[in-house]
């Protein structure tokens, strides 16, 4: 029933009383004056109370056939907000829902003939000028086209679907697009956003007055069932998570009751109940983590699609290029593929580039920065769109939250109860949150055989972090947490601790930074260096290693030298270097001190571990007489050890120093005797005794020995069998030695393909983990190759940058090799003085160094 008698209506909200009839607005006893024009805007947003009201209905009404420009509305829209002032409650009357226009939202009582007759809960539709009353179809949606089909048909075939997934991520624009795409199926409907009810009484009335209906008296949910039941009906239900109760139980009596009703839902959780399908919406696809990922392969991505296109549209003007493409594929990664964050990230591009707002995403105030002004309040800035999610938290969730912000990847339930439990939340209860986290898509949840675990998105752990500083309890639960990843590491359970190796290392670097910087924390800081140091050896993180390993050293306090405390420190800031950086003298000062100090100990595994580095240390100088002392001395301590492990390695070393020295008949026999030896030992053994692989660096060496010795075929085989063990033990440190030492079995066999293969996978692995010395070897080699193929002034270049490099980190072992290379492309270039002086260099040098192996082929050279 529609009531006409307009004279005798009246409206109430708040403090006022509006009177259409008599054109007064009254607060208490009080006229508040109203223009003419005012008086017709606030008039028709309170008919449609609760209800959006477009820019053009509200300019006709108080406009009527004139044109107006919409700063003219504005102006009297925020007229009106000042004469009205606050809500009881707080917040304006009027809100403002951009790109749809404006809408009333504080209750209206309404006093009328219908009402005084009795004629309570009907609804009194008004006439609908479309089937589906919906924002405009958007022009384009980036990387979601089977999530809108595949969501279309279950609405279809299921009537009340939940989409559910973390704020920001596009759910609202999926919603309207699965609506567009199927709503020539209904007689009627519309996009229903609750987001702006504080008031779960009038849920029910928002989505009548949604439909187009004009709700009267108490009960409207009656009238709005009576009003479904006769009609094919398609609603969407956005931003249900904060009434989500009220709106669970209203969706589940519309879904039973009104048979011909289709519900589409968007929330941060789903409501469960009856008749309720969930769907997860999964972020933005991201590009790979690939270093040479070009511009084209990083657009084929919809999260990088995605970021481009909004960063073309605040004002970026150039192409994305090869050299940016990597950059951008990491933003869109460190964004999580989230929409909204993509969206914010890129309108910064045109200012600062994608460079520079890479760097800015370091940063904490990327919480705060401002999106599209048309955007609602709470999606303008993420800082305000986790506050929505935040405040929606019980205390202990809250909590929970913001300690479990301390892990850096992906968390077990066990580590978070181990992080976030105290005497203020039990172990259960956190348990109890970490679920409810997860159901309201604060974090993302991922199964495993193991069971599950669940990992903060970036922005929202940024935003945590912030939370857990504030609450003062950072210290204590950064300790928890180093102590944590510690026990973790000395009860060798970092499989179950941590999901993987990215995350374990992570947090480990997370817990180092802390221990060591804070005051009376250093103790802690070493003890947890000194248990990292074999994990950041066995991913080949050498520079990482040696900087902690030289701060831990730094922190040593006088209990904690001369333990075995001191010499990991010792072993691991001397390994590192020597592999990340060069053959320096502080490299030689630590393996020496160490030596030192296991000999006054007796630590005999320990000693023979650090003869062996001493050893290599002297080879890559190409100081092989240095070398034999320590391998003579390494053979000793094996001997007195007695058991295979420390036998081979003995032999290895021994066979690494015959090669070098030139006879190649020993050579020969010690590498065969530490192949029989080895048959005995799990391979593995070396890497946690010496931390590099002293049996691939033999291998090498047997398989050039072999070479020499006339035994091509063996060789090949042997060095292809160094590669394939340095593989299996995925260690990137192993496998660039078993590279860079196998390289030459190609090239003195002129397979120049093989050695090319071989040469660029060099390349790669050194320039990823940071293995300097090995990345300037590839250089080198890359300009010998160039040579063979005939490319001289190429080869040239390579050659003489390489070699400047190898001389500054002191690394010698091939720097004969190389100058005997380099006089020869100088010769076939015509430039014969060059080459005259460069074969001198090459032969003051093996005559200094005792390089006795390559004799032959410098005479062979200057002849």
């Amino acid at each position: 029933m529609v009531g006409n008698e307009e004279s005798e209506k009246s409206l109430s909200f708040g403090p006022f009383r509006f009177l259409p009839a008599q054109r007064r607005l009254r607060r208490g006893l009080a006229d508040v004056p109203l223009g003419g024009r005012a008086f017709e805007i606030l008039s028709t947003l309170l008919e449609k109370a609760g209800e959006i009201v477009s820019q053009q209905e509200l300019t006709e009404r108080a406009w009527p056939g004139l044109y107006v420009e919409d700063a003219n509305l504005r102006v009297h829209i925020a007229n009106l907000r000042k004469v009205l002032g606050e809500r009881p409650e707080g917040g304006p009357y009027i809100e403002n829902v951009p790109r749809r226009g404006y809408c009333f939202v504080a209750p209206v009582s309404k006093e009328d003939l219908a009402a005084r007759s009795g004629s309570a809960h009907v609804l009194a539709a008004s006439d609908l000028t479309s089937p589906v009353h919906l924002p405009a179809e958007l022009y384009r949606i980036v990387g979601r086209a089977a999530t809108i089909a595949e969501l279309s048909d279950l609405v279809i075939g299921r009537r009340f679907v939940t989409i559910v997934g973390a704020g920001g991520i596009g759910k609202t624009t999926v919603a309207i697009s699965v609506a567009h795409a199927i709503k020539a199926s209904f007689s009627g409907g519309a996009l229903v956003y609750l987001g702006a009810l504080t008031d779960s009484a009038l849920v029910a009335a928002t989505i009548a007055r949604a439909l187009g209906l004009t709700p009267h008296g108490e009960d409207v949910l009656v009238g709005l069932l009576a009003f479904l039941r006769q009609r094919r009906i398609l609603l969407v239900l956005d931003n249900c998570e904060h009434l989500i109760d009220a709106i669970a139980e209203l969706a589940e009596r519309l879904f039973k009751e009104a048979p011909h009703t289709y519900l589409l839902a968007t929330s941060r959780e789903a409501m469960r109940v009856e008749g309720e399908t969930v769907y997860l919406i999964a972020p933005l696809e991201t590009p790979p983590i690939e270093p040479r990922l070009s511009a084209a392969e990083t657009l084929k991505w919809p999260a990088a699609q995605l970021f481009m296109e909004r960063a073309f549209a605040a004002g970026h003007s150039e192409v994305l290029t090869d050299d940016e493409a990597p950059i951008v594929a990491a933003i869109c990664r460190h964004l999580d593929g989230l929409a909204l964050a993509l969206e914010l990230a890129a309108a910064r591009v045109a200012s600062h580039g994608i460079r520079g707002t890479s760097d800015l995403l370091q940063r904490r105030f990327k919480l705060i920065w401002q999106g599209r002004r048309s955007a609602l309040p709470r999606h303008q800035t993420m800082q305000a769109m986790l506050d929505w999610s935040y405040n929606l938290l019980s205390a202990e969730d809250r909590s929970v939250l913001a300690r479990v912000s301390v892990f850096i990847g992906s968390f077990s339930l066990e580590a978070a109860q181990h992080i976030a439990a105290d005497a203020d939340i039990s172990a259960t209860q956190v348990a109890m949150s970490v679920l409810s986290l997860a159901e309201k898509s604060l974090t993302s949840t991922t199964l495993t055989p193991e069971g599950a675990n669940y990992r903060l998105l970036e922005l929202t752990r940024a935003y945590a972090l912030e939370r857990l500083e504030n609450s003062g309890e950072m210290s204590a639960i950064s300790r928890r947490h180093a102590l944590y990843c510690s026990d973790a590491l000395a009860q060798g359970r970092t499989d179950t601790a941590f999901p993987d190796d990215a995350t374990l290392l992570s947090n480990l670097v997370v817990a180092l930074e802390w221990s060591l910087s804070q005051p009376g924390q250093t103790c802690l800081g070493v003890s947890l260096t000194a248990r990292a140091i074999p994990v950041f050896r066995r991913f080949s993180r050498v520079r990482e290693c040696a900087a902690w390993s030289e701060r831990a050293l730094a922190a040593l306090g006088d209990s904690q030298r001369e333990t075995l405390t001191e010499l990991i420190m010792l072993e691991g800031a001397a390994v590192s270097k020597m592999f990340a950086t060069g053959n320096q003298l502080e490299v030689l000062n630590a393996l020496t001190r160490g030596v030192a100090l296991c000999a006054s100990q007796r630590w005999r595994e320990h000693e023979l571990r650090l003869l062996i580095l001493a050893h290599v240390f002297h080879i890559r100088k190409g100081d092989f007489a240095a070398a034999m002392t320590m391998a003579s001395r390494a053979s000793m301590i094996a001997e007195e050890l007695g058991h295979d492990g420390a036998l081979a390695l003995a032999d290895w070393t021994a066979g690494i120093s015959s090669y070098y020295a030139g006879d190649q008949r020993r050579a020969e026999a010690y590498c065969e005797s530490a192949v029989r030896r080895s048959a005995n030992v799990d391979p593995r053994t070396y890497l946690g005794s010496v931390g590099f692989g002293q049996h691939v660096h033999g291998l090498t060496a047997y398989a050039r020995t072999l070479w020499l010795r006339g035994c091509s075929e063996r060789a090949a085989a042997v060095a292809q069998q160094a590669i394939v063990v340095a593989e299996g033990l995925r260690y990137p440190l192993c496998l660039c030695i078993a590279l860079v030492y196998s390289v030459t079995i190609a090239l003195w066999s002129d397979d120049l393909s093989l050695a090319e293969q071989r040469i660029e996978r060099l390349m790669s692995l050194a320039t990823i983990n940071s293995l300097e010395p090995y990345r300037i070897m590839a250089t080198a080699f890359r300009g010998e190759l160039a040579i063979k193929h005939g490319n001289i002034a190429g080869g040239i270049d390579n050659l003489q940058t390489a070699l400047a490099d190898l001389e500054r980190a002191e690394h010698l072992v091939y720097g004969t090799h190389f100058l005997r290379v380099l006089s020869e492309a100088y010769a076939s270039g015509g430039r014969h003085d060059e080459a005259w002086t460069t074969m001198g260099r090459a032969f003051v040098q093996a005559e200094a160094r005792a390089d006795i192996y390559l004799w032959p082929d410098l005479l062979r050279a200057r002849a």
